[in-house]
């Protein structure tokens, strides 16, 4: 069996409409419409084989499904965002380096998730331990 590879941006609007509780909302947070944020839902819920959200009237929630996976998905997101931070110091003179630990890296970044500002450190394997 093939797993799927997820879109960064589906777990984005995915994170928006758990935290606001509205497809709404979410798509103001993620600079998109709500019809594109439904349609993203769509796709993400096919990807997972299962409803990921309990739709009601006024509010949205998620089913146990979709609190299941609810921290993986946050961790993929800070991921995210740890990299482009990284890429986007490439070739500047000041960046600091990683530090190195054994043949690996420790990476600490300063990410902003859900408007508050988090430490996020991950490990990556250095595959030139040269």
């Amino acid at each position: 069996m093939v797993k799927p590879d997820f879109d960064i941006n589906l777990l984005r609007c995915f994170l928006a409409i758990a935290e606001t509780g509205s497809f709404t909302i979410a798509g103001q947070r993620v600079g998109r419409t709500q019809s594109a944020v439904s349609q993203r839902m769509r796709r993400f819920e096919e990807l997972a084989g299962c409803r990921l959200f309990n739709r009601g009237k006024h509010a949205v929630s998620l089913t146990n499904d979709g609190a299941a996976i609810m921290h993986a998905v946050q961790q993929m997101v800070n991921q995210n965002d740890v990299i482009a931070n990284i890429v986007r110091s490439l070739g500047k003179p000041d960046r600091e380096a990683p530090a190195p630990l054994g043949n690996q890296f420790i990476i600490a970044d300063t990410v902003e998730a859900t408007g508050t500002e988090q430490t996020f450190a991950s490990t990556l394997s250095n595959p030139d331990p040269t």
